[in-house]
């Protein structure tokens, strides 16, 4: 019993002395991000089609090596389109901002330091159009939005971050594609 209690004593010593691990970014808990947003408006009406960039930020949980769940908050930047080609009057620009909750799924077979994941979920977005450089009354869209990405760890905390995400809008389709860093917490 005395050899017991000092083998528990010497190795729970030995455990305490050695430098703390660093989490990997595929470990559970806590990771924040921001990417450049490279995005694409889409109208059904097809005299509005643009592209612009804005950032994406996001804070995820991610409960174990397979699922998470994502809040982000998306900024477009300006869309421009000239609803009335050979008209002076006609610009119409527009922007999209707001919010988006995703439960994300990661693969198990993701290779060495990368993360392959999916994500799905509903988001807000508030719409502010201007026409002919008049206000319009803003507009908000609320839908479902998906998206897939991957994770490539370079550091202990820190993954270059790859993802293209698509909102389905009311009479149309809004795409991004999102370069950026995710910074990982470690284990709760």
């Amino acid at each position: 019993m005395r050899y017991s209690l000092i083998a528990i004593f010497l190795g729970t010593s030995s455990l305490l002395a050695l430098p703390p691990v660093q989490a990997a970014p595929g470990d559970p808990g806590w990771q924040i991000g921001g990417a450049a947003a490279f995005s694409q408006y889409d109208v059904d009406d097809p005299s509005f089609d643009d592209s612009s960039m804005g950032f994406k930020l996001f804070s995820q949980y991610r409960f174990n090596a397979l699922v998470g769940i994502e809040a982000a908050w998306l900024s477009t930047g300006d869309f421009e389109a000239d609803i009335s080609p050979g008209d002076p009057a006609g610009k119409l620009e527009a922007s999209v901002r707001g919010f988006s909750l995703n439960l994300v799924g990661y693969l198990p077979w993701s290779p060495g330091d990368v993360d392959l994941f999916g994500k799905a979920g509903f988001y807000t977005f508030d719409q502010d159009v201007t026409l002919d450089g008049v206000n319009q009354p803003q507009e908000k869209a609320d839908g479902f939005t998906a998206g897939l990405g991957a994770q490539i760890a370079f550091a202990d905390d820190f993954a270059l971050r790859l993802e293209g995400d698509w909102f389905s809008l009311d009479g149309g389709d809004l795409w991004t594609i999102n370069l950026g860093l995710a910074y990982h917490f470690g284990a709760p």
